[in-house]
């Protein structure tokens, strides 16, 4: 006779890798999503310092299956540093910011996914 006994165990070992895993993925988007903000501050032309301080990252999804941040700047004149007018060329500091963050988790990813 073949008996089986620790399922219980077993069980509670994957409920908790399961639970450990899911923080690890909060916690690389989250941290990826800063790494954004410290490019984007960095690269903010700065001439009064307000555009820079209006730089900021939100969380805006938060469930089981899914976390976001997002990545803004509440000044009123940002899009015309970010896109230029027909008397001051574009300086947009949000898309690399953007790109650096996205990149950042990627490699957290696949740094989570190979263990």
């Amino acid at each position: 006779m073949i008996e089986y006994t620790g399922g219980q165990e077993i069980i509670a070992n994957l409920i908790s890798y399961k639970e450990d895993a899911i923080q690890k993925a909060r916690n690389a988007t989250k941290y990826s999503a800063q790494d954004a903000l410290d490019v984007a501050k960095r690269l903010t032309p700065v001439r009064t310092g307000r555009l820079r301080a209006g730089n900021h990252t939100r969380k805006v999804v938060s469930t089981e299956e899914q976390e976001s941040y997002e990545l803004y700047n509440d000044v009123p004149y940002v899009l015309f540093v970010v896109l230029g007018t027909r008397y001051m060329r574009a300086r947009d500091f949000i898309t690399p910011a953007y790109m650096h963050g996205r990149i950042k988790l990627l490699a957290r990813s696949q740094a989570l996914a190979n263990g």
